[in-house]
């Protein structure tokens, strides 16, 4: 069985820093707070057995996965329970979840940036 790689200390503190520095300049300041729980996921995973670092060391495009599902669920719920009229404000309905949707993106970009599969083929 292969072993899984370990992301490199310097890599993990660029990825958390970049995560936690975007979530605050583009969003808001609350979702930097947001942004430092993948980050020390990331960097305890380095440290545990190999099943539990092969979760933690994708934890930041897990977190956008999970950002990005619980947008298009509020979505659903959204237009199921109330049902607004498609004209210009039909977006306004959508509005408070901006903010999950734009974490969503950068989660999974900063995890495609510097994850361990990028680093491997670099090298």
């Amino acid at each position: 069985m292969c072993a899984w790689p370990r992301p490199s200390q310097p890599r993990v503190i660029a990825a958390g820093g970049v995560l936690v520095g975007l979530s605050v300049l583009l969003i808001a300041p609350v979702w930097g707070l947001v942004a430092v729980v993948p980050a020390v996921l990331t960097a305890a995973g380095r440290t545990r057995s190999d099943r539990t670092r092969r979760w933690l060391a994708r934890s930041f495009e897990l977190t956008g996965l999970a950002a990005a599902i619980a947008v298009a669920l509020s979505v659903l719920w959204i237009e199921r329970r109330d049902r607004p009229f498609p004209n210009a404000g039909w977006t306004e309905a959508f509005g408070r979840l901006n903010g999950v949707a734009l974490f969503a993106v950068i989660a999974i970009a900063v995890g495609a940036m510097f994850g361990t599969d990028a680093e491997s083929r670099r090298a």
